[in-house]
């Protein structure tokens, strides 16, 4: 059967149906997908345990601050990373700009831009919409959001750890950029699935995000298993090469297609995405590789101390992983 001809049977079975099954009230069931196991979650720890050297290139933070009540914290955090970097923060409203742009006057690391955007799509419409113009002008991008995460009793440490893992300090930046500078082929960073997050959902699954995921997959001529293995950068935050995130980019997406807030907390346009980052990455002929502090001690948190740079070679030979080359059918 012709890639074309798969599709449409695909669409049919995947959305006509399930629109029947609703309209007789029996809802059906969403594609789970396989689960990527802890015991394979390969992890560098970072900062690590040699000098990495520090970047002379100026790179860019793209950060979300709906929560602007966070500025100051998230903002002295980057500064006391040392982070040479331009800022582009958003935000949804004059007055928690105002608050921002207050906070960002002691930001030494490059320049701050404060944008007032709608509260649409959460951190993940202005990181595609609000900061398009900003990716061909960086070689390297920090994604950072005031994440708390209300449904849980850990949002806050969670959303420590995932800044920890990424720029908990200025060592930790200097790791992180290593690994870019010495593997062109490594287009994302990501952090490590926080601990307490997998106990709370079981697991890492598609769980009501994979018909529509997979609709905007197909634009980015991704064909997604309903068998095949899921990972992400749960949280939405990383590091990356514009280039890692050319195929969502290329999607145009506009603010109208994502929904007005509140809206649910999964299902979401935000939340197929953030599952599909991954997946763009390789898309695009890069990699991706994860990341942990080495100052959360997690017992069964599998992790690889990097202390000379041929390590970082050895990790990738050994623990790189291809979601798009396992898509089971």
């Amino acid at each position: 059967m012709s890639l074309k001809l798969r599709r449409a049977y695909i669409r049919v079975t995947s959305d006509i149906i399930p629109g029947v099954l609703n309209k007789l009230g029996r809802r059906p069931d969403q594609p789970q997908g396989r689960e990527r196991p802890a015991a394979d979650e390969w992890s560098m720890a970072v900062p690590f345990r040699y000098a990495a050297k520090a970047s002379a290139e100026r790179v860019a933070v793209i950060c979300h601050l709906f929560h602007a009540d966070l500025a100051e914290t998230m903002i002295g955090a980057l500064s006391s990373a040392h982070l040479h970097a331009d800022l582009f923060v958003s935000t949804d409203t004059d007055a928690k700009a105002a608050i921002i742009r207050k906070a960002a006057e002691n930001w030494k690391g490059g320049k701050a831009t404060v944008r007032i955007v709608e509260n649409r799509g959460r951190d993940i419409a202005p990181k595609l919409v609000t900061f398009a113009d900003v990716y061909d002008r960086y070689p390297l991008i920090l994604f950072l959001h005031s994440k708390r995460s209300g449904h849980y009793d850990f949002g806050r440490e969670w959303r420590e750890y995932l800044q920890a893992c990424l720029a908990g300090s200025q060592a930790v930046v200097q790791s992180i950029q290593e690994i870019f500078e010495l593997r062109p082929d490594i287009g994302m960073v990501v952090p490590a699935h926080y601990h307490l997050l997998r106990k709370a959902q079981g697991g890492f699954r598609w769980d009501g995000n994979f018909r529509k995921a997979r609709r905007l997959a197909w634009k980015m001529d991704i064909d997604l298993s309903q068998k095949g293995i899921v990972d992400f950068p749960s949280g939405s935050m990383f590091w990356a090469r514009p280039a890692a995130l050319k195929p969502l980019l290329g999607l145009k997406l506009a603010y109208t297609d994502f929904p007005a807030e509140p809206c649910w907390v999964d299902g979401t346009l935000a939340h197929c995405i953030e599952r599909l980052f991954l997946f763009s990455c390789e898309k695009a002929g890069l990699g991706w590789v994860k990341v942990i502090s080495e100052d959360v001690a997690i017992p069964e948190q599998q992790r690889v101390i990097i202390s000379e740079p041929s390590q970082i070679d050895d990790f990738i030979a050994k623990h790189r992983f291809d979601l798009l080359g396992i898509q089971a059918n």
